[in-house]
């Protein structure tokens, strides 16, 4: 669900209802930066879990309390999504020597340095699961965001993106 306010309204909302999932904001304009950003905050019973303020590279400009107060009277356009499973933060982490791109706890992540126009040239797809990757959500979290069609696709989007130098797996 899509939401044009300001963080404050909105956290006050979600907390009346208890709610726990995921907003994110994939366009933010911090002022002073040249640089669009992406925010992505968890909730777990209408209280604020974690915050992080990212550039489109994926370099962690705030987290946590700055975080939240730097976007705290930005009207944005929020995409709000209902936790489909538990929260990232009480799921379990598989040890880092699963590597294989079919693990659905698999982590990705944005590499620094990324070539905007090779961003630019990505399909709307490629793009979509691009934006959806920060750090935190596995693969499995990313495929819940997508269309059965997208999903079915998932393994070759990160596979290419990987190849193309844009994120690691």
């Amino acid at each position: 669900m899509e939401y044009l306010l300001d963080l404050a309204t909105l956290v006050q909302i979600l907390s009346r209802q208890h709610q726990s999932g995921e907003l994110l904001a994939s366009r933010v304009h911090v002022p002073g930066l040249n640089e669009l950003c992406q925010a992505h905050l968890d909730f777990a019973d209408g209280g604020i879990q974690s915050c992080v303020l990212r550039t489109m590279t994926g370099r962690v400009l705030a987290q946590g309390d700055s975080a939240v107060m730097v976007l705290a009277n930005m009207v944005l356009k929020w995409n709000w999504s209902v936790y489909q499973t538990e929260p990232l933060a009480t799921q379990t982490p598989r040890p880092s020597s699963q590597s294989s791109r079919n693990d659905p706890l698999l982590i990705p992540y944005k590499l620094e340095g990324i070539n905007i126009a090779e961003l630019n040239a990505l399909s709307r797809t490629h793009r979509k699961v691009f934006g959806l990757i920060d750090g935190a959500r596995s693969v499995r979290r990313v495929a819940e965001f997508l269309s059965p069609s997208e999903r079915a696709e998932l393994s070759t989007i990160l596979l290419d993106l990987r190849n193309k130098g844009l994120i690691s797996l």
